[in-house]
């Protein structure tokens, strides 16, 4: 993965200008409004959390995960317990097992100490 960030112009034209020059052989998935996240294609968090969890013996049955963005959709999605945060995306927020608090919140925190912990 390779992350492109630009605090000062934002990323959207940049985030253009990759898929237009790679086309197919990447994956641009903008997750800020300041960074976008370029991978091959098929290659997301999905993919390292199943990885993950089939190297420690877990079932999707037994993983929580969390993210708030574009480029965590297909983990929210991948069939393990999904938490965001209310200030996630609508996309992130859709594929959600649960919505938690914001970030400003602490809102992961609180949603690991009431299904994990």
């Amino acid at each position: 993965q390779f992350v492109l960030r630009d605090l000062d112009q934002g990323i959207a034209h940049h985030a253009r200008t990759v898929a237009e020059a790679f086309g197919a052989a990447v994956c641009v998935q903008q997750n800020t409004g300041t960074s976008v996240d370029i991978t091959p294609p098929g290659i997301n968090k999905a993919v390292g959390v199943r990885a993950l969890a089939d190297a420690l013996g877990l079932t999707m049955d037994e993983v929580m995960v969390a993210g708030d963005a574009d480029n965590d959709v297909e983990m929210l999605a991948m069939g393990a317990f999904s938490v965001v945060p209310a200030n996630g995306l609508p996309a992130a927020k859709e594929r959600a097992s649960y919505v938690t608090a914001s970030n400003d919140d602490n809102g992961i925190a609180a949603a690991v100490e009431k299904f994990v912990l």
